[in-house]
């Protein structure tokens, strides 16, 4: 009983920092528990990104750079993704519409998940001959994912390889997210064309994909990660120093969650050698997609990355990434914004243009902070703007710790052209410390 208060203690310390400012939002959002009910979808891996592109076309835009600042609307859009022009982020006043829709296509996908399971789907063509579906991983407004067996590979090993399978609602695909692939020589999802197209240990890698079913795409990837829980494959005592203590006999799921979140959620605190690991794995491969790939993730976040027992990541959902655009003074700017608000840098909510390399450097600055501390730096889009960067007492004489806060201090500067780029992270004293 002790363990689970303490376990919930955790869970609800992450919670505060995101919902400490929305006792605003109950006289807009609806009732307490409807407002319980969406927050309760962002820490059980619900996470519902709503669709507001179709809401974006039912709002009129009176100030081409409308804020986010002061929004009320801002903790439950900070929950799921958006995808709109910069002057509209802030000037959707109700998501009520978009929340009810995803609830009416999760309704869809428990009969299609359920028929999947049993072995009753008509699934696309050449895929029952591939992978057989284990058990549920997640699920969002996009689609969900499975677990699933590689049939050809057990027809040539004795071992079993689980892959991830992600079915993509095909309705939730804008016009503009379908790329032409030389190689199949069709359009498909710039999800799937990316992750073929990378090549990177830190990025999750493509198996497969099938455009056949005319409601899913099927995205088969490699499987990554360790379920960040009662585990046995987890050693506290050694190599996951930090980790909370768990009771093998309370965990009933039969496959734990295996992201930076958890991960996170696990440990009452992570050791900074464990940190330093993380943030240089994500430093080398946003590199390699900006500088190689020429692609801009978008959507970097705790729950985008997965990670094993031995703190290996890889980064997953390229459903936001789009190319880097080119300009006259090198990189472009981007006039729209796709991802989750609460990781969003300063001048993206101000609602200006934006260079995708230094917003991506704001929010792996939120992602450090968060390693460091169990808790993200800002609660609000004002506190984004406006409140200045708060270091709690964090126990310990780790002699990285005061490094470690001048850099985020660089990588979390309000003003963009100021903030540290990627390559001066991997050279800051803190990145080569051993």
């Amino acid at each position: 009983m002790n363990l689970c208060l303490l376990w919930l203690g955790g869970r609800l310390c992450r919670a505060m920092n995101f919902g400490c400012c929305c006792v605003q939002l109950f006289s807009e959002m609806g009732p307490l528990n409807g407002w319980l009910d969406r927050l309760k979808k962002r820490f059980l891996k619900d996470e519902s990104k709503a669709d507001l592109n179709e809401q974006q076309q039912k709002t009129s835009v009176a100030t081409p750079n409308h804020s986010l600042a002061n929004d009320g609307a801002f903790e439950a859009i900070s929950l799921r993704q958006s995808s709109l022009p910069m002057q509209a982020i802030s000037s959707v006043p109700s998501i009520a519409n978009s929340i009810k829709k995803v609830q009416k296509n999760t309704a869809v996908w428990k009969r299609d998940q359920q028929a999947m399971a049993s072995g009753q789907y008509a699934f696309s063509a050449g895929f029952s001959a591939k992978y057989r579906l284990k058990e549920l991983l997640g699920e969002g407004s996009f689609g969900f994912v499975f677990v699933a067996s590689s049939l050809s590979h057990l027809q040539g090993s004795d071992g079993d390889e689980e892959v991830a399978v992600k079915f993509i609602l095909r309705d939730r695909i804008t016009p503009s997210q379908w790329v032409y692939d030389s190689s199949l020589r069709t359009l498909i999802p710039s999800e799937v064309y990316w992750l073929k197209q990378a090549r990177h240990e830190n990025i999750v890698g493509f198996r497969d994909c099938f455009l056949g079913d005319a409601r899913y795409v099927y995205l088969v990837t490699e499987l990554h990660g360790v379920g960040w829980g009662p585990n046995p494959r987890l050693d506290r005592l050694s190599k996951n120093t930090g980790l909370r203590p768990f009771n093998l006999a309370l965990e009933k799921r039969k496959r734990l969650p295996m992201d930076l979140f958890e991960c996170i959620e696990a440990h009452t605190m992570l050791p900074l050698g464990i940190v330093k690991k993380i943030l240089m794995q994500l430093v080398s491969v946003l590199l390699y997609l900006h500088e190689e790939l020429g692609v801009a993730h978008r959507d970097l976040k705790d729950e985008n990355i997965a990670v094993d027992e031995d703190y290996r990541i890889k980064l997953l959902d390229f459903g936001s990434a789009v190319a880097l655009a080119k300009g006259d003074d090198g990189e472009g700017w981007l006039d729209r914004f796709q991802g989750t608000v609460a990781f969003a840098a300063p001048e993206i909510v101000r609602g200006e243009r934006y260079r995708a390399s230094k917003a991506e450097v704001w929010t792996l600055g939120i992602l450090l902070y968060t390693m460091v501390y169990g808790r993200g730096p800002f609660a609000s889009p004002d506190a984004i703007l406006h409140q200045q960067l708060r270091f709690p007492m964090r126990l310990g004489n780790e002699r990285d710790y005061e490094e470690v806060k001048r850099l985020m201090e660089s990588m979390l500067d309000k003003d963009a052209e100021k903030r540290i780029g990627l390559r001066q992270i991997a050279n800051h004293p803190f990145s080569l410390t051993q």
